[in-house]
């Protein structure tokens, strides 16, 4: 299934992937085309911290799942502030 995606839904769409399956987005798939993995999305619009409390913490296991997913690609964006 091709689901168009930005900074806002790419986040979403993890979230209720690893939610409802236990695991996140399988990214392994590329568009047929030009790429041979989905995964330069998450370089583009994922950040793993949008899964943590200010705390650095996390809340259920889904958010874990969730956040260990997108860190082990390492593409984290860093934020000053």
């Amino acid at each position: 299934m091709r689901v168009p995606v930005s900074e806002l839904s790419l986040p979403i769409l993890e979230a209720v992937m690893a939610k409802n399956t236990g695991r996140g987005i399988d990214f392994s798939q590329g568009n047929g085309f030009d790429q041979k993995t989905s995964e330069y999305m998450l370089i583009r619009y994922m950040n793993s911290t949008f899964f943590l409390n200010g705390d650095g913490s996390v809340t259920d296991d889904w958010h874990r799942i969730a956040y260990d997913h997108i860190q082990s690609y390492q593409s984290d964006i860093e934020i000053f502030g």
